[in-house]
């Protein structure tokens, strides 16, 4: 019971979970994901993207579902706040995709 005055630890948090809530973003917090687990899934599913706008598009409909399915559920599916994510994170591989997939932001998927 840390709460009561006790000198236990097993209420308070170790450094390594304080160090990662540190890390955290408010955006990322809300979004469920860090800036550098969007940039991670980006650059794995890339190169596996189809030649074709219509393919890529599609397959990155496909794997964002799973992506956020993994990530805090569905109600962290914005594809803005993905944007927003991979511009801070991996602006370069952003600009890939989006090419890849002829649209201007994964908030049109």
């Amino acid at each position: 019971m840390a709460g009561c005055g006790s000198s236990s630890s097993a209420g308070t948090p170790s450094a390594a979970t304080a160090a990662t809530s540190a890390a955290t973003t408010p955006a990322e917090a809300t979004a469920g994901y860090t800036d550098a687990e969007a940039c991670a899934w980006l650059k794995q599913n890339l190169g596996d993207l189809p030649d074709t706008e219509i393919g890529a598009m599609t397959q990155l409909t496909l794997g964002l579902s799973t992506f956020f399915e993994e990530h805090g559920g569905l109600e962290h599916a914005d594809g803005y706040v993905l944007d927003e994510a991979l511009t801070r994170g991996c602006p370069d591989v952003l600009a890939q995709a989006l090419k890849k997939a002829g649209i201007k932001t994964f908030g049109n998927l």
